[in-house]
């Protein structure tokens, strides 16, 4: 868990081509000041990789979508989750079914 908790916020999204979306990269930005700063204000992440975006949430951090506006302010939208999904409903060997030892 991360010593201080950050506000992350998603504002874009790019498929890069992938049909499963593994491969997608999301748009970042990073509420903070920098050392030569007075203020607090909203700091551009880059594009990051869906495992990037994973590894700062399970870090503890907050994340989630948001819109750009006016270069300086982001309303907040959803907040963003990772979560195993089976890919068929109804295949053999139905994950609720398997043993928890």
């Amino acid at each position: 868990m991360a010593t201080e908790k950050r506000k992350y916020r998603i504002v874009g999204a790019r498929p890069l081509g992938a049909t499963n979306h593994i491969n997608s990269e999301f748009h970042m930005y990073r509420w903070g000041k920098l050392p030569s700063e007075q203020e607090f204000r909203w700091h551009d992440h880059q594009w990051k990789s869906i495992k990037e975006v994973e590894s700062i949430i399970n870090e503890g951090h907050e994340v989630m979508t948001g819109k750009y506006f006016n270069n300086k302010h982001i309303e907040d939208g959803s907040r963003v989750e990772f979560v195993l999904r089976v890919t068929t409903n109804g295949g053999k060997h139905k994950i609720g079914s398997l043993p928890d030892k």
